[in-house]
């Protein structure tokens, strides 16, 4: 995935589930303020294939 040009992450592999990928410093870097643009390639040869892709702040729990 790119954010405004940057890479911002990668997976590879099979998932059937959503997965959590964490983002790059230099994709951190790239969000700004207002509109971003989000590129995103899904390549996979057998079987159905989807993309889902979203932003969130994982804040661990106080202990």
């Amino acid at each position: 995935m790119y954010i405004n040009g940057v890479l911002a992450g990668k997976a590879g592999g099979f998932a059937s589930d959503y997965e959590e990928i964490a983002m790059t410093p230099e994709g951190a870097a790239a969000l700004k303020p207002g509109k971003n643009i989000f590129a995103v390639h899904c390549h996979q040869t057998v079987g159905g294939q989807f993309i889902d892709v979203g932003i969130i702040t994982v804040t661990p729990c106080p202990k």
